[in-house]
């Protein structure tokens, strides 16, 4: 699948679910394919030693792409940006979420990356 992604140039969404192992292995066995690693690595991770490790990666491949959705840790969003560029962080919004409403859910996600202090410029390539 990620190899026909590849020869029609679609970008792929995973979650690795913390698994860096793999992140590292599609990303480097596939540099042609545009991989979106969703939530820093690991959903509502807790771990900032983790999501250093999925940065770290996207450091280093630059294929790796990083999607925001359901961080809880809002810092790791600027640090990631800080180190891999605003280009390649992906605003997202995970769901649906039945509690709070989705549109609340999306609400408090756009709070939390507007929080940071990020540049006009770096918000423009993170939110669309």
């Amino acid at each position: 699948m990620l190899a026909l992604a590849e020869q029609l140039e679609v970008p792929c969404l995973i979650d690795f679910i913390g698994r860096y192992d793999d992140a590292e292995r599609i990303a480097r066995d596939l540099p042609g394919v545009t991989i979106l690693v969703a939530h820093l690595g690991k959903y509502r991770c807790d771990s900032d030693a983790l999501i250093d490790r999925f940065i770290s990666l996207a450091e280093q491949y630059k294929n790796l792409h990083l999607d925001i959705s359901g961080v809880t840790l809002p810092w790791t969003i600027g640090e990631a940006v800080r180190r891999v560029g605003p280009e390649r962080v992906v605003f997202g919004i995970d769901g649906p979420h039945p509690y709070p409403t989705q549109e609340e859910f999306a609400k408090a996600e756009i709070a939390k990356v507007m929080a940071l202090g990020l540049t006009d410029a770096e918000l423009s390539h993170i939110m669309h």
